[in-house]
């Protein structure tokens, strides 16, 4: 019999099994299998505790999954009684009362008070002086900014073409401005002594 099957599957395995048992071995009195004895009434007993245990547990599954949805069905409840608890309490004590909404583990609404024109004002002033002070700049702004890149130098190479910006021109010194070097003076010619006559 298969180790991995469904549970209808054993089952129907299962009551296979206890009707071959009791229809070919029913003379026999006992059964060796693995080096153990059994009676037909143990022999059966196996496959019919097999069967008994998942029964079992498929009635505990269907329990546990009534039980999930009576869980959830409470607690949707709660939530909706919760609610309709803080708004009577609220509007009973008024919207002031945060410690008796802290004895029932609520918390006092936020305050909704609307922004004065002078508010409102200060605040985009704020803001500005932030973005300001950051440098920070919108969509549109950084768009125009960009590299300033001229010319490319591509050089081909075993690996492959690559990419390199021309380094930034090195200044030369004009012939004209150079200084031209000293010519050296030419050797004094000896002067020969007058012959006497």
């Amino acid at each position: 019999m298969a180790t991995k099957s469904n549970k209808p599957t054993i089952k129907a395995a299962d009551a296979k099994m206890i009707a071959g048992i009791g229809k070919n071995l029913a003379s026999m009195a006992t059964v060796t299998l693995n080096g153990q004895p059994y009676t037909l009434a143990q022999l059966l007993a196996v496959y019919q505790a097999d069967s008994a245990a998942i029964d079992a547990t498929d009635t505990a599954h269907a329990t546990w999954q009534q039980r999930v949805a009576d869980e959830q069905a409470t607690h949707a409840k709660t939530v909706l009684v919760t609610r309709a608890l803080r708004s009577f309490l609220l509007g009973y004590y008024g919207e002031q009362a945060v410690a008796i909404l802290g004895d029932f583990g609520l918390t006092a609404p936020k305050s909704t008070a609307t922004m004065t024109v002078a508010t409102k004002a200060l605040a985009a002033a704020k803001g500005n002086a932030t973005r300001a002070a950051r440098g920070t700049t919108g969509s549109v702004k950084k768009k125009a900014i960009v590299g300033n890149v001229t010319s490319v130098v591509v050089s081909a190479t075993p690996g492959g073409a690559t990419m390199t910006q021309p380094s930034a021109p090195t200044g030369t010194v004009p012939a004209a401005d150079a200084p031209t070097p000293a010519t050296p003076a030419p050797a004094a010619t000896p002067v020969k002594p007058a012959t006497p006559v």
